[in-house]
């Protein structure tokens, strides 16, 4: 997503189990990424290039959808959700 403005917000992703080693060979469970303002939960799951799968969105302590709005020092934790039988 490109900001109109070309103002750029950085955003801190905590990823949780599988999740630390899809974006990279390396598992990591924090990633700091640099994203045009108006940005959406959905725009750092494009940008992770994370699979389609059940995900908790969890943005400043507060689970909320994919289509939240992130702002400049927001930090989003994203953690699949469990399945079991």
């Amino acid at each position: 997503m490109q900001s109109i403005t070309g103002d750029r917000i950085a955003v801190t992703v905590k990823l949780h189990s599988v999740l630390r080693t899809l974006e990279t060979t390396e598992p990591r469970s924090r990633v700091l990424l640099e994203l045009a303002a108006g940005s959406t939960i959905a725009s750092v799951i494009a940008s992770l290039k994370i699979p389609e799968m059940d995900i908790v969105y969890v943005l400043n302590d507060s689970v909320v959808e994919s289509s939240a709005l992130l702002h400049a020092g927001d930090t989003l934790a994203l953690i699949p959700a469990l399945e079991g039988g």
